[in-house]
């Protein structure tokens, strides 16, 4: 530490102790003490300073960060896919989402939701998608979603319909096409 290298110093300058002692003292070796005695002669202090950045070099500057932390602050709810595409158009940097999320993590931003967009997200097939389902009627709609239960299960919050059913079949295993068909006949039609 700091004040034990000082003390060391001190130990020296006054010429109280043999260098062999204060190396013992201090628990140094004897060529870490004669290290930090050549530094103090050198700079006057007991640690050399570093002039180089250790590590790698920041791919995004202080002026790309301060973008994003801006762009957070306005609209929260941007994903990083959505972030990584302003960089690059409106600070021309172009950076992986991963660059962005230990970027934000190091900002301290941790409660930003995260995900990673399919590379195939068309604007124009998602708004198709929205134009058909705009034809049918919400009990025209409905959803099958696999799923799976483990010890966990239990300890996950439940998510049920309006009339508080959370499923209609529970098959062990995988469904069969036998069994869908017949669930589908007799529970949805």
């Amino acid at each position: 530490s700091r004040d034990l290298r000082w003390a060391a110093v001190n130990l020296y300058a006054k010429g109280l102790f043999t260098t062999k002692e204060i190396a013992s003292i201090c628990n140094f070796s004897p060529r870490t003490f004669y290290r930090i005695i050549k530094i103090w002669r050198e700079t006057g202090d007991v640690f050399k300073e570093s002039t180089a950045l250790r590590g790698r070099p920041r791919l995004l500057a202080y002026d790309d960060i301060d973008y994003l932390l801006r762009l957070i602050e306005f609209n929260p709810t941007w994903f990083v896919d959505e972030l990584q595409e302003l960089l690059q158009h409106n600070r021309l940097v172009a950076v992986h989402y991963a660059t962005i999320c230990h970027t934000l993590e190091r900002c301290g931003i941790s409660a930003k939701k995260l995900k990673i967009c399919a590379s195939e997200r068309n604007e124009n097939v998602r708004l198709d998608h929205i134009r058909q389902a705009a034809a049918f009627t919400p009990e025209q709609i409905g959803f099958i979603d696999e799923t799976s239960k483990d010890n966990r299960t239990v300890f996950r919050i439940g998510f049920l319909t309006l009339e508080g059913m959370s499923a209609s079949k529970v098959v062990e295993g995988s469904m069969t096409r036998d069994i869908f068909l017949e669930w589908f006949e007799h529970q949805v039609v």
